[in-house]
């Protein structure tokens, strides 16, 4: 061959090399240029600037130590229509269920596994109409459905794996994809029928921006605050948006992540939402608080026709979940579940 074909065709490899250098690196300074995607959405303020505490007398009614009942890892507590109060275990797992007098009625769950009724890493649970329990465990890509006496009454293989969920009536439901388009996905069975919620520019890519809690009032109007920034959202169940606004937090809407590459993304550590719940005309939010220095709990009250901040509830420990039934709160720690009656009117 002649030496300058041979030469030509080093110069072409090289060449080549170094344009594949160029096409990455300009790739990699696009991705840092795009961390933290615009919103789509206008997020509207608060009218109020700063927290109001209101300095109700809550009393704590009863402790009830959860070690003894053998839940080691609770994660979350919530009520149904009835009064009872379901907290959901991650070491086991399971869902312990105390009726109205905090007693223990029933465990939910057939141990840790793939059989029938076994669970393997539920994120959350929701009600249907006749008080079934459905417990979306992404750990084995299904939703199982139990009735309170922890019969199963059927399992549903998700077609997206989703790691929240509200149940709009007896057989629809709602969960929350861990990568998607949109930020809720509808399903009749195991059936889409519908999704919505694109809130912000490549949402597939980057949903975890978007982790956050769930939940629905008794008209099935969805609510959804993300649980590192100060976002609120509602939808009705048909996916039409009633508001948008951002919590009394005023933090960036969208957290700066921590590390970005094709193999890691990282959040913030700080959570701005612990749980969700809503009752009557109100949302409640647990929100943030400094492990180290605060021995109180902050619940911030909005309206939930329109998303506007009432005032602050504080509990007197540091609690992790919680949920409002009348004028009882029913809260988590690491150890027990603690019962509060909020002795003046609010």
């Amino acid at each position: 061959m002649d030496k300058r074909y041979y030469y030509l065709i080093i110069f072409l490899l090289l060449l080549g090399v170094f344009f594949i250098y160029i096409t990455l690196s300009n790739n990699k300074e696009s991705v840092k240029e795009n961390e933290n995607p615009d919103l789509m959405i206008d997020f509207q303020l608060q009218n109020k600037k700063e927290r109001i505490i209101n300095r109700s007398n809550i009393k704590l009614e009863k402790f009830i130590n959860l070690e003894k009942l053998k839940i080691f890892r609770p994660a979350s507590v919530k009520t149904d229509f009835q009064g009872n109060i379901y907290v959901l275990d991650i070491s086991s797992p399971k869902i312990a269920v105390f009726s109205r007098d905090d007693s223990l009625i029933s465990e939910i769950g057939k141990g840790k596994g793939q059989g029938p009724g076994e669970l393997i890493n539920p994120t959350d649970f929701s009600f249907d109409d006749n008080n079934n329990l459905w417990v979306v465990d992404p750990g084995q890509n299904r939703i199982v459905i139990f009735d309170i006496k922890n019969n199963i009454l059927n399992h549903i293989k998700m077609i997206k794996p989703g790691y929240r969920i509200a149940v709009i009536n007896n057989y629809k439901y709602i969960i929350i994809p861990f990568n998607n388009n949109e930020l809720f996905a509808v399903y009749d069975n195991d059936i889409e029928i519908n999704s919505f919620g694109n809130i912000i520019m490549q949402q597939e890519k980057f949903s975890i921006l978007l982790s956050g809690l769930l939940s629905k009032d008794r008209t099935n109007n969805l609510y959804f605050t993300t649980d590192r920034s100060s976002l609120l959202l509602s939808y009705n169940h048909k996916g039409d948006l009633r508001f948008a606004v951002k919590t009394i937090e005023d933090l960036e809407p969208l957290p700066k992540l921590k590390e970005f590459n094709n193999q890691v993304m990282r959040l913030p550590d700080t959570f701005t939402s612990l749980s969700l719940s809503i009752k009557e005309d109100r949302i409640y939010i647990l929100n943030r608080y400094d492990l180290g220095k605060q021995k109180s709990s902050y619940i911030d009250i909005y309206n939930n026709k329109n998303g506007q901040y009432i005032f602050t509830l504080m509990i007197p420990a540091k609690i992790y979940s919680c949920d409002i039934k009348s004028n009882n709160i029913y809260a988590i720690n690491d150890t027990a579940l603690l019962i509060y009656n909020i002795q003046d009117s609010f």
